[in-house]
């Protein structure tokens, strides 16, 4: 078989290689079944790189017109469309993704990041481990499960104290290994756990940084105004303000927006929900983002996990991992 490549031809020469063994097929003169040239032979042949002969067998073998046995070499098994593929050797498989990769200009750098990527979500994805995250508001089980789905192979389903031991409106997922909540309900979901015959896993939280931060640049007499959502969160944000400073605090729930905005005008500073960007009703949001214009303190009562709790969690999570 004579083989002809233009060098100064705009297609790559695996490309081209391919179209000349794919006429061939199309041709007759390799039939079905017929064994095309050893990759060295087509190298000699082609006047090419062993790299380009591979490329060029990918090629064919991704429109179904190769297949290729390792130790015997490549066969023509559709020359008319006829045929389907057989089940390919990894090898194969994997020259493929990357023949893919590269015809479509993907920098080798993000092909290999994509590639582990997938590799680590097929191959350990089946070992994600479930927990149920258990707090009292919906504000801080918002927050920190984030934060814990920062830990490898941790998938969280958050619930509500009160609809577990209270209400009994919900149940713990089956899937669930174990349940993670703040040390401040531990001692109340310890015999519940137990009758599930499921572990329990305290964790601290602390305000972050920026919270503390900005608490302690208020002056001792200041009068705030606590926005909040839900009951819960305000007996927490009351609780941990308490614990921080004496203040005066005056609580609104975030539907009156026009008693918060009485309060912005009067300049006193406003605490507001972790996740109020993303929750806040719209009438409040602009409230509130109109006092931040005119300078009004405006303190998002943020909390996080604390740095040994998450170190003990992902210790446990790859035991658990280990066992599935």
């Amino acid at each position: 078989m004579v083989i002809q490549l233009d060098p100064t031809c705009s297609a790559p020469l695996y490309q081209q290689l391919a179209g000349s063994l794919r006429q061939a097929i199309v041709e007759g003169k390799y039939p079905d079944g017929a064994r095309l040239p050893a990759e060295e032979q087509l190298m000699q042949e082609a006047g090419v790189s062993k790299g380009t002969v591979k490329l060029a067998y990918a090629l064919l073998r991704q429109e179904g017109l190769l297949k290729t046995i390792r130790g015997s070499g490549s066969y023509v098994i559709g020359a008319n469309g006829g045929a389907d593929p057989a089940p390919e050797e990894p090898l194969d498989l994997l020259t493929a993704f990357f023949t893919q990769a590269y015809q479509h200009g993907i920098p080798a750098a993000k092909v290999y990041k994509l590639f582990f990527q997938e590799l680590d979500q097929i191959f350990t994805g089946d070992r994600t481990v479930c927990a149920a995250l258990l707090d009292c508001n919906w504000e801080t089980l918002h927050v920190i499960s984030r934060q814990l789905e920062q830990i490898p192979g941790l998938h969280i389903f958050p619930y509500q104290e009160h609809e577990l031991l209270y209400q009994h409106s919900t149940a713990i997922r089956p899937e669930c290994r174990f349940i993670i909540t703040t040390q401040l309900h531990y001692p109340a979901m310890v015999r519940y756990a137990g009758r599930l015959g499921i572990d329990i896993e305290p964790i601290a939280l602390m305000e972050q940084d920026r919270t503390i931060a900005a608490l302690s640049r208020l002056p001792a007499e200041a009068e705030l105004c606590l926005v909040y959502r839900s009951e819960p969160f305000k007996d927490s944000a009351l609780y941990a303000l308490g614990m921080f400073r004496d203040f005066q605090v005056n609580c609104l729930q975030e539907e009156n927006f026009e008693a918060i905005d009485r309060h912005a005008i009067q300049g006193k500073p406003l605490i507001v929900p972790p996740d109020y960007m993303e929750y806040t009703a719209a009438n409040t949001l602009q409230v509130i983002e109109r006092a931040k214009k005119t300078g009004v303190t405006v303190i998002p009562l943020e909390y996080e996990v604390e740095h040994g709790s998450l170190l003990r969690l992902a210790q446990k999570i790859q035991l658990l991992r280990k066992e599935v």
